[in-house]
């Protein structure tokens, strides 16, 4: 985002990553103007996060900027990205199945309800955000089960999924090259490897049309489904 003209600019419960620029400002240029910036994650933009020069500012808080941010109640700590059922961009939750909660969960400047963001949720089983607002992008509702390795999110495993694969391959221990990459995390360990692979191709082979499922029933979910691929991948 840049802002060279003057004037202001208010940025809230937005999520801005993996954007760049050749020289500066990766996420947000400030010259001259101003962002206000709320309940928002800046992260993983390149050279930098936020560059305001020439009498340009930004302020922030209840916000989580890689690197740190002057503001009240601003974080810096890895927002815990998760794939689901729109994108790639929802948040760690326990009540989820995940291990850990994000730390943007409950960590906004107001009610879910008073930012209207009650009918929308960060969650990748759908949960509709409530209390405190999570601070972030918020999703729609889709009403659709989440399927890791369902690429492009039709339901099914195919071999358009398979196209993407080769992007997103790396092996243990090496960390997932890219936050969209882990719908292919199938293991949910951190990598995309052979392990991941075998599952996958268990699934498309066999027309079972999931490799795992994040939908409804959390971890346990994800458990039924393992076991199911197995025994498909066996026939």
């Amino acid at each position: 985002m840049q802002n060279i003209i003057g004037g202001t600019a208010n940025v809230a419960n937005s999520t801005l990553f993996g954007n760049s620029a050749v020289l500066e400002g990766g996420a947000i240029l400030n010259r001259l103007g101003q962002a206000d910036l709320r309940t928002s994650i800046v992260w993983g933009n390149a050279p930098d996060q936020i560059l305001s020069i020439d009498g340009g500012e930004t302020l922030a808080d209840f916000s989580n900027i890689e690197g740190g941010w002057p503001g009240a109640s601003n974080l810096n700590a890895d927002p815990l990205f998760v794939p689901g059922p729109g994108g790639c961009f929802y948040l760690s939750q326990s009540s989820s199945g995940a291990p850990v909660d994000s730390p943007c969960i409950d960590a906004g400047s107001d009610t879910a309800v008073t930012a209207g963001l009650s009918g929308l949720t960060t969650s990748q089983v759908e949960t509709l955000d409530t209390g405190v607002v999570d601070i972030g992008f918020h999703y729609r509702i889709t009403d659709r089960p989440f399927t890791l390795g369902d690429y492009d999110r039709d339901g099914a495993i195919t071999l358009a999924d398979y196209s993407d694969w080769s992007t997103c391959g790396t092996g243990p221990a090496i960390a997932v090259p890219s936050v969209c990459c882990r719908v292919f995390d199938i293991e949910t360990d951190d990598d995309v490897d052979l392990a991941d692979f075998a599952r996958f191709s268990a699934s498309l082979s066999s027309g079972f049309g999931e490799a795992g499922s994040s939908s409804g029933s959390g971890a346990a979910g994800v458990d039924r489904v393992s076991r199911a691929i197995r025994v498909a991948g066996e026939k």
